[in-house]
């Protein structure tokens, strides 16, 4: 009766697999959590059982996955339900974590090997109609984003799934979109303190950007300390300056100076500032009297505390007020979850029982506009 307990098996397989998906990305509806019910000999019951939200379901996921593994044989139909809550896990965490990049670059699609950006700093004005109309043509610049490949892969001995330890993997598929959602942060957070070339040539915080009729402009200063006093003070001078830049016509570049578009009046100013500097900014925007003076920088900024700066005292402001911003996130493609992980064919379980599950990216980061970011270094 070989062929009876094969397709016992496979029906197994299929029901926990549907039950593996919901349990893992949760079972709308009042009826609560999708269980799996075995009984006596092979009966198996897909059914539901009321819970509140969905405390469960970590529980139905690893039960659901021992039932495929019954008798600690890893089967075909075992690492495809794996693989499916896997990557419903890994999705699930991505979506929830809130990157950071986002306050301060621009997404930029990409779809070939690399990007070029010629339109980077040329701002076609209004003017008045007369007779036919004057086209304003790209810039003479040409600043090209390469794509580049990631990954971050998790090795699992056959062992793991065998002996029934598979617990001990969820937290590291989570590691997982975690460090998938976070690495742009750190991309941007690079390119900041690298301080390379932007599309003019120039250092990105450089003393001397000059672009037709823009006269020679900084974005970046020595600052006078870390103090309140001391950061209210350089926190002026640093926004006067950004507001004062110029485009390559000679007009102002920032033109927005009122709030964001959902209203709020600190929308378009962002300060990032490394840890060691959080209290200082954080007294700065939210205190509405310091040192018995009024706090007239209450509200005034945002804030990103970001872990990723080198220096402790060296501090960045950015104007965020618009589509256009400071730095470019290119996105040619988005983290997927990925695994080799067939008993049959693949290689690495012949010969050293390895199992892989990972994710791969494929994008880069860049400059964009410096007009809208500005650097104040501290000895």
């Amino acid at each position: 009766m070989e062929w009876v307990n094969g397709i016992r098996r496979h029906l197994r397989a299929v029901v926990a697999v549907m039950a593996l998906v919901v349990a893992v990305i949760g079972f709308g509806g009042p009826a609560g959590a999708v269980g799996l019910q075995v009984g006596g000999g092979d009966d198996m019951v897909l059914m539901a059982a009321p819970h509140e939200g969905t405390a469960s379901n970590a529980d139905l996921f690893w039960l659901t996955l021992s039932l495929l593994a019954i008798g600690g044989v890893v089967t075909s139909d075992f690492l495809s339900g794996v693989f499916t809550g896997f990557k419903a896990l890994f999705t699930t965490g991505f979506a929830a974590i809130r990157p950071q990049w986002t306050r301060v670059a621009m997404e930029a699609p990409s779809t070939t090997d690399g990007e070029t950006y010629n339109w980077l700093g040329a701002v076609t004005a209004m003017k008045e109609w007369i007779d036919t109309k004057v086209a304003a043509g790209l810039s003479a610049f040409n600043y090209t984003i390469r794509n580049k490949d990631w990954e971050a892969t998790l090795e699992v001995d056959r062992n793991t799934f065998e002996d029934d330890k598979l617990g001990m993997i969820m937290p590291r598929i989570n590691d997982l979109s975690a460090e998938a959602a976070r690495h742009p942060d750190e991309l941007i957070s690079s390119l900041i303190t690298a301080n390379g070339l932007c599309y003019d040539g120039q250092n990105f915080f450089d003393t001397d950007h000059s672009e037709g009729a823009s006269g020679v402009q900084a974005n970046t200063a020595g600052g006078s300390g870390v103090t309140v006093a001391n950061i209210t003070t350089d926190f002026r001078a640093a926004r006067a300056a950004l507001i004062s830049v110029k485009d390559d016509r000679g007009k102002p570049m920032i033109k927005n100076l009122g709030q964001d578009a959902m209203g709020a009046p600190n929308g378009i100013w962002l300060v990032m500032c490394p840890p060691a500097m959080m209290g200082v900014f954080e007294e700065l925007m939210s205190a509405s009297v310091i040192a018995q003076t009024e706090n007239v920088l209450k509200g005034a900024f945002s804030l990103w505390v970001n872990p990723y700066l080198t220096d402790v005292n060296d501090w960045y402001l950015f104007y965020v007020g618009s589509p256009i911003r400071p730095l470019i996130m290119q996105v040619r493609k988005r983290p997927e979850f990925v695994s080799l992980q067939d008993p049959n064919s693949s290689e690495s379980v012949f010969f050293r029982k390895k199992f892989y599950f990972g994710v791969e990216a494929r994008y880069n980061a860049g400059y964009g506009l410096w007009q809208f970011a500005y650097r104040t270094t501290n000895t």
